[in-house]
């Protein structure tokens, strides 16, 4: 595969790369085109690297990567290009949260939906049954913001631990949200 196919098939309605785009972006798949820009200059910067991942095939995951990064990081390009910052309400705390600028008439609907999965995620992390360990490096993770290094480092928790702790916790919280959902 050549990097004008890759290219391609990052706009192509149907492929599987623009798939992973449009699943990544979530409710706001308006910013596709912003999103798209930002990939194809990322895999002409880095064509060796995204040729080898292909050749090797990992270049799916690559991809997912760094479409994570450009959504969820503060200081990646298409974060600049086309998010601000908001001000939620979580548990009586005013928490600051990145939200995805809208600029059409959905914005209000679009801000609903958000804090809809918000509440919901909430009641799911209180119904929630895992151990204290589990629930403890949850929270030091998601709540306090730390990395987990920053919990190895502090609590004396090995690192690997807390990521599998997390993880567990996580994918119990997903299938939860997901029950839910359904109902």
């Amino acid at each position: 595969m050549e990097i004008n196919q890759i290219l391609n098939d990052l706009t192509v309605k149907g492929t599987v790369y623009n798939d992973i785009i449009l699943t990544n972006l979530g409710p706001h798949k308006h910013l596709e085109g912003a999103l798209i820009s930002e990939l194809a200059l990322i895999i002409l910067e880095q064509q060796e690297k995204v040729l080898k991942s292909v050749n090797e095939g990992w270049f799916k995951y690559w991809l997912v990567r760094v479409i994570q990064n450009q959504i969820k990081s503060s200081t990646s390009p298409f974060h600049k290009n086309v998010r601000e910052t908001i001000h939620t309400k979580l548990k009586g705390e005013t928490t600051e949260v990145d939200y995805v600028e809208i600029e059409d008439e959905d914005d209000l609907t679009d801000k609903l939906i958000i804090e809809e999965q918000l509440n919901l995620i909430e009641e799911c992390r209180e119904e929630l049954k895992v151990n204290f360990f589990d629930a403890e490096v949850f929270k030091l993770y998601y709540d306090e913001g730390l990395s987990y290094r920053e919990i190895e480092r502090n609590f004396d928790i090995d690192h690997c631990l807390a990521w599998n702790s997390v993880k567990k916790t996580r994918t119990k919280l997903k299938k939860l949200i997901d029950s839910r959902k359904k109902h």
